[in-house]
């Protein structure tokens, strides 16, 4: 009697751990449906709002849309590619609700009202969506090409070395081409160990309080002062134009790096950083290689630092690296508020060896 109520309890039990699991099946399916069956929502008849990758996708394939705003940000699956040329259509843009710089926010060379010779345009505050466009999982592949994008801003004034992002947030692995990005809180943040290559792409008027353009990021190791992890960046016939840092801390206002960044045939042109570097800030132990490209116009406002800032590219020295050749660097500088002085290379950590080469290339 005993052993045929301990068969019938081991029966009921197994009987409810099948209901439980068909259950919670169905509960699963349930939400699958309900995440990919959000609407797209029509502004007008060639602007559409979305809130899931599914719809984005779908609103790519749409040659009557040419403009996608996006409702939050939307992580990018592994394998995800858009491509926001249809036949017999220009690029589409994608962009957040409120892009964080306004439209005519640029960086402007030349007198401004308060009697500078460099014109640092601040975004207006309030006015700009707080999220960012896209986020890239780590190990996920994800591709994006023929499209403009416009991002918002995720953080406040940055301390210490906490990033923040507008446009995408790169934990795995990035391949862009033919992307314009604009009049984002730093188009593309490349974490710890990510990977971005980016060809014939345009990082116009972005900004942030530092790495305005673009941020290659690493981690510190535990509690000492050396950094690890750094991203790996490649550039090939791209252009970093009129991007800026704003804060008092980093620089870089075309870009910040912290990790591996190589720039092959790109253009570097009329940036400006409050700080280190209105070009690059090269730091953190960040190898820099630069071979047939263009800085100039590229200014620096640092009052501390001067013209050891450098207008171009700032390099830190000890562990972080630049290596140039065959490249032009002219008409950069440091601007002291009366007048504009030629720097286009700045070592602004005179405690560590230069570790700075250049070969084949004309400088200023």
């Amino acid at each position: 009697m005993g052993k045929s109520c301990f068969n019938a309890e081991a029966q009921m039990r197994r009987g409810f751990a099948n209901l439980f699991k068909k259950v919670a099946l169905s509960v699963l399916c349930m939400a699958v449906t309900v995440t990919v069956s959000a609407a797209i929502e029509t502004v007008n008849t060639t602007t559409v709002k979305v809130e899931t990758l599914d719809d984005l996708i779908e609103a790519l394939k749409d040659a009557s849309i040419e403009t996608i705003i996006v409702k939050k940000c939307i992580t990018l699956e592994d394998g995800t590619v858009l491509d926001g040329q249809t036949t017999g259509a220009k690029n589409k843009t994608i962009q957040v609700e409120e892009p964080f710089l306004p439209a005519d926010g640029r960086v402007r060379i030349g007198l401004a009202a308060d009697g500078k010779t460099t014109q640092i345009i601040e975004p207006e505050e309030g006015k700009y969506s707080t999220y960012n466009l896209f986020k890239i999982e780590a190990n996920s592949k994800v591709t994006i090409k023929n499209v403009t994008l416009m991002g918002g801003f995720t953080g406040t004034r940055t301390v210490g070395d906490a990033p923040s992002v507008g446009g995408i947030d790169n934990y795995g692995y990035l391949d862009m081409e033919g992307v314009d990005m604009l009049r984002t809180g730093t188009a593309l943040l490349n974490r710890p160990n990510a990977r971005a290559l980016l060809v014939n792409c345009n990082i116009v008027r972005n900004a942030n309080w530092y790495g305005g353009g673009i941020l290659n990021f690493s981690q510190r190791d535990g509690d000492t002062d050396n950094y690890i992890n750094g991203g790996t960046l490649v550039m090939e016939n791209c252009s970093l134009t009129e991007n800026e840092s704003l804060g008092p801390a980093h620089g870089g206002g075309a870009a910040e790096n912290q990790g591996l960044m190589l720039l092959n045939n790109c253009v570097v042109a009329n940036n400006a950083s409050t700080e280190i570097g209105g070009g690059i800030n090269n730091c953190k132990g960040g190898k820099l290689f630069v071979m047939n490209s263009t800085f100039t116009g590229n200014i620096t406002t640092s009052e501390e630092y001067g013209t050891m800032a450098g207008g171009a590219i700032g390099n830190a020295g000890g562990a972080s690296h630049v290596h140039i050749v065959n490249s032009i660097l002219a008409y950069n500088g440091y601007d002291d508020g009366e007048s504009v002085v030629s720097s286009s290379l700045g070592r602004y950590n005179e405690a560590q060896e230069v570790h700075c080469t250049m070969q084949h290339s004309v400088y200023d």
